[in-house]
């Protein structure tokens, strides 16, 4: 199926994954997988129970926003590489190895949560349907890709706090 290659995004969700570790320890983090994955999908299945739907004025907006950040993180992405390139023709101290770390870990972030962003155009564009029994689904899956999206762009902003913070110091 050399088709599909060009189009398969589970490398990106692989190396997403693969920032869940406690620090050097290289253990899977399952408290931050919950919270990340966990959380929207228990918020996602309550909202359903409780028949919370997506309206199309808030989808039309919700599709703007979130187009508006998929060009945003994208430029990010860009940035993000740029930076990779420019300390991997450095000396690798061990600080810059955390750095060198820390942004390969940032691009694997930034991706996800760009494919996130374009999942969630696509599922809000559902809303359109009108049927109640898929916008009810619909709504449950948008609510969950948001979470996930929220808890996404956090990392996104933890790391490069870390790493900003330590360029000042």
């Amino acid at each position: 199926m050399k088709l599909f290659n060009k189009i398969n995004f589970l490398g990106i969700c692989k190396d997403h994954f693969a920032t869940f570790v406690v620090g050097d320890q290289n253990k899977r983090d399952y408290h931050s997988l919950f919270l990340m994955f966990g959380t929207p999908a228990i918020l996602a299945v309550a909202g359903a129970c409780f028949g919370i739907t997506i309206t199309e004025r808030i989808a039309s907006m919700l599709i703007t926003s979130f187009s508006i950040f998929i060009g945003l993180l994208l430029n990010m992405l860009v940035i993000i590489f740029t930076l990779m390139r420019w300390e991997s023709g450095k000396q690798m101290p061990a600080q810059n190895k955390l750095k060198a770390e820390l942004l390969k870990e940032l691009y694997s972030n930034l991706s996800f949560t760009i494919l996130t962003s374009v999942f969630i155009v696509i599922i809000l564009f559902s809303v359109f349907l009108g049927e109640s029994i898929f916008l009810t689904i619909f709504s449950g899956i948008a609510f969950f890709m948001i979470g996930v999206f929220f808890f996404s762009l956090l990392m996104i902003l933890k790391r490069i706090h870390i790493m900003l913070s330590r360029e000042f110091d």
